[in-house]
């Protein structure tokens, strides 16, 4: 039990009076109580991990099988007496699991303390019916129970800041799990804000939640609180990264790189005067997030350069725990990475060493665990990178062998688990790249082929998810790939019908949110191409006001900056062409 717990039953026993003394937990209660916390901590990281990626497919499964035991053995408590101590040993296993995830990972550490910081709050109450509520909700009447704890502390005569965070935190985690949505949990926080705007964590929350709506107006303002109120080094740091994930969403790359900047001075200073792996992994996140910005400001020089560091990091890491799964697979991706500022730079050897590096890496997992599902996936996505960096080098041949081997092995995975939208979304990629190494290689009616395939799978996926922006754009992408190959073979009217549709898509995205810089950027380029085809001129019009508002808003990226010219001169060639 916390220290305030016990103070708050030491203070209770001398001046409430007798009744009231009743309600205190006794001894029983409170191991009760610690376990009812520690029920829903697990559940809490088990739903963490999954969403935000953060477990291996073999801790994923862990998770699961546990969840599976810990359900069984309570259910067999009342009527088998070795269930108990079973399910000791399951929790155990469950908090190792989470304990180990959380060594190296901070952010998902802090996710979780944040959660049972708020639900021991609710268990630790002296109103017997919030602990008869959060069992419910532990007990899987989730619903019942988050609605009978928002009843009572709407029927409290002063709604605190602490009540409404509590019933935020629980939000969140239905959310989570698809029984809540971002709009319902969105008020839950802003009202705790409103009544404790120094409570740094909340701020955290509603500017991931403002962003994941669209909303970068207020995703900004939150951003700006978090900083304010953030209490030590690294939620600062956490603070200035998720201030810059806003700006840069916003097209604000300048504004962008003074905050990760201010991040990566903090997690030096941290990693210097702590060298652990946890320590260089957020130093790392850091040098990426600056890296990323770079890249999209044209400094590659620059992003060279912290992509560089990030690869040392991880080849010290790797180095020092050469069995670790996750930390070679960490190697693998910073390797990948570097490769691709190398190709932006015109490095195409440098970018194919690190790229073939990475494959290594890749195929060595794969070979270890070939029933692993990521494992493979992996393999899959470092056959695509090698395959890019060939058809640049002009190699078409290399490139669609490493395509098609990358195709197989993303085929099988979807064979597998048709029900994966990630899956399906892998396939999907793999086509699109083995249908532009197609074109490259100008067999048309066999990239057409890939390409309509991959559109198939792009609208059902749509269509499941209507909701989804990704699932959107992606349809919108794939439309307009398509569009291209009917226009490069000479079918202008099948050619016109997919870009119009691609431009549709594009639209409802850039207007459900006008903050985002990359809808913006996505609009433009398809009125692009409807404007090179008959009749078109209004299409580049409308890109030139587009560019111009970006402009004017500091928000247009310094290759499109350069393109608005180009665009000026081809729009006043078009008029003087006129008859």
């Amino acid at each position: 039990m916390r220290l305030s717990v016990l103070l708050w039953i030491l203070i209770a026993s001398s001046i409430l009076p007798a009744s009231a003394q009743g309600a205190i937990p006794s001894p029983d209660a409170a191991t009760e109580t610690r376990a009812l916390v520690q029920r829903l901590v697990l559940d809490r990281a088990a739903a963490v991990a999954s969403v935000q990626r953060i477990a291996d497919e073999r801790e994923e499964q862990l998770f699961a099988d546990l969840a599976a035991k810990d359900r069984r053995l309570r259910a067999e408590q009342r009527t088998r007496k070795e269930a108990q101590a079973e399910l000791a040993e399951v929790t155990a296993e469950r908090q190792r699991l989470v304990d180990e995830i959380a060594a190296r990972d901070r952010q998902f550490a802090a996710e979780i303390e944040e959660y049972r910081r708020q639900v021991a709050s609710i268990a630790d109450s002296p109103d017997p019916r919030k602990r008869e509520a959060l069992k419910r909700y532990a007990e899987g009447d989730r619903a019942g129970g988050f609605d009978a704890l928002v009843a009572i502390q709407k029927a409290e005569a002063k709604g605190v800041a602490a009540g409404w965070r509590e019933i935020a935190a629980i939000a969140q985690d239905r959310k989570d799990r698809g029984e809540m949505e971002t709009a319902e949990v969105i008020p839950l926080y802003e009202t705790a804000q409103n009544l404790d705007a120094g409570y740094a964590w909340g701020w955290f929350e509603l500017r991931r939640l403002y962003q994941e709506a669209g909303r970068l107006p207020d995703a900004r303002r939150a951003a700006e609180q978090a900083l304010m109120h953030a209490q030590n080094d690294w939620d600062r740091a956490a603070a200035e990264m998720g201030f810059g994930d806003v700006l840069v969403i916003s097209g604000d790359l300048a504004g962008a790189r003074a905050r990760f900047e201010g991040s990566l001075k903090i997690h030096e200073r941290l990693a210097a005067a702590n060298p652990s792996g946890e320590a260089q992994r957020d130093l790392s996140v850091s040098l990426e997030r600056l890296g990323n910005v770079l890249v999209s400001s044209s400094d590659l020089a620059g992003a060279r350069a912290r992509f560089e560091e990030i690869l040392k990091i991880y080849e010290r890491l790797a180095a020092a725990n050469p069995s670790r799964v996750d930390v070679q697979r960490d190697l693998s991706v910073s390797l990948e990475k570097l490769g691709n500022v190398l190709v932006a730079s015109g490095d195409l050897a440098g970018a194919r060493a690190r790229f073939r590096e990475s494959l290594q890496i890749r195929e060595r997992l794969a070979t270890a665990n070939p029933s692993s599902a990521e494992a493979q996936r992996d393999l899959s996505v470092s056959l695509n990178f090698l395959g890019n960096v060939l058809v640049a080098a002009g190699d078409q041949a290399g490139a669609r062998a490493r395509f098609e081997e990358s195709l197989k092995i993303a085929e099988r995975l979807a064979a597998a688990n048709p029900s994966s939208a990630e899956a399906q979304r892998d396939l999907s990629i793999s086509l699109e790249e083995l249908g532009g190494v197609l074109v490259s290689s100008g067999d048309w009616a066999e990239a057409r082929t890939r390409l309509e395939a991959s559109l198939k799978i792009r609208e059902r996926l749509a269509a499941a998810n209507p909701s989804s922006a990704e699932a959107q754009r992606d349809l919108s992408v794939s439309l307009y790939r398509l569009g291209n190959v009917l226009f490069a073979s000479g079918d202008l009217p099948g050619a016109r019908a997919r870009f119009e549709e691609s431009l549709e898509i594009a639209e409802r995205l850039a207007k459900s949110n006008p903050s985002s810089a990359e809808a913006q950027r996505d609009l433009m380029l398809s009125h692009m191409v409807l404007g090179f085809l008959p009749g078109g001129e209004r299409h580049l019009e409308e890109i030139l006001r587009i560019a111009l508002d970006l402009q004017r808003q500091g928000r247009l990226t310094p290759d499109d900056a350069r393109r608005v010219d180009a665009l000026r001169n081809w729009i006043a060639a078009a008029e003087k062409a006129k008859p």
